[in-house]
Formats: structure tokens, sequence, C-alpha cells
């Protein structure tokens, strides 16, 4: 579901506020078990890569606000890379969609392994602009295209299409049935 071909040129990225980025995802079935999860994001220079360590999560729908809810996985899913294209195997998670709506999110961990610093605009208060990687890939969706959505630091999740226009993140899940 959602595969892409390639992580295009867009990139999003959390100076710190925003906490997790989820794409939703609807099954044939229900009970499906999540069998692969792949990631695009981007990886700097092929001299300097960019490195990263992100955690995974998996939320069932929330019937009522009709976005992530609760939490699907029970184990800590944390993920260090230097690749463009992270293809992971979950089914040693045994992750079971109970309903046909789900969402994967990648959560940034705000840690000095993923800062990056670059130079402020000129007049800017802060000389410095940080930011957190993982860097994750995104493109317009089409009214047939899943969601996107954030976490913001008010722990609140909000559609990004409010603020971006409809897109979706380049991650893409595999089920079983």
């Amino acid at each position: 579901m959602n595969d892409f071909s390639d992580c295009g040129k867009e990139f999003i990225i959390s100076s710190g506020y925003l906490k997790q980025l989820a794409q939703h995802f609807t099954t044939s079935h229900e009970n499906a078990l999540l069998s692969r999860v792949k990631i695009c994001r981007a990886t700097g220079s092929l001299f300097k890569p960019e490195r990263t360590i992100f955690r995974l999560r998996v939320y069932d729908m929330d019937k009522h606000l009709r976005c992530p809810g609760k939490d699907l996985c029970d184990t800590i899913i944390e993920v260090k890379s230097q690749n463009g294209s992270i293809d992971m195997d979950l089914e040693r998670y045994k992750i079971r969609i109970p309903n046909q709506d789900f969402f994967i999110a990648v959560e940034w961990l705000k840690i000095p392994y993923n800062e990056k610093k670059m130079k402020s605009l000129p007049g800017s208060k802060d000389p410095y602009l940080i930011t957190y990687t993982p860097s994750i890939g995104w493109q317009s969706a089409d009214e047939q295209k899943n969601e996107m959505w954030e976490l913001n630091y008010r722990d609140a999740w909000v559609q990004t299409a409010k603020f971006y226009g409809r897109k979706q993140a380049l991650i893409s899940a595999t089920v079983k049935y």
C-alpha cells in the first residue's frame, strides 16, 4: 500500500516541535498482519550521509476523531540508519491491524545524534536553526490517496492538509491476511 518508486525532492523535517509524522492506510480485511514497512528519507551527500535514529509507531484509527489512536505495538521499534530507503521486515513484532484503517508513524527523537545546525537567515533572532533527522519524503496526493497527519508539540494530531495542502508521506506498508 502507498508504494513509491523514488524519493522525489520534497522532505519534511522536524525542528523539535513536530513529534511524529503518520501516514493513513486502509486494508481490505480486518485483523491483517503488518509484514513490511518502507520509508523514504533524505540521506545528504555521498561523502557525508545523514545519520538518524528514530522510532517507528503503528496506530489504530481513533473512530471518533479519525486520526491516529491506540498504539498497536507493545515493543519499541527503534531504527538507526544512513540509507535513503529503509525497508523493514516487521513480522517478528506480530502487529495485528484490528480494523481496516491504521497509521504508520515516524517518531523524531530530539537527541544530539539527530541534531543538524544550519545558519539562520539574515536578520533572524537566533544565529542557527536546529533541526532533527530523519528527513521524510512526501509528495502531492490526489483525492484517492491516503492522508498524512502530524503530532505537534501540544500532543495533538493534526491533518497536514490544513498546512501544506493534500500530501502523502513516502511510507509504504505490506500486510498479510
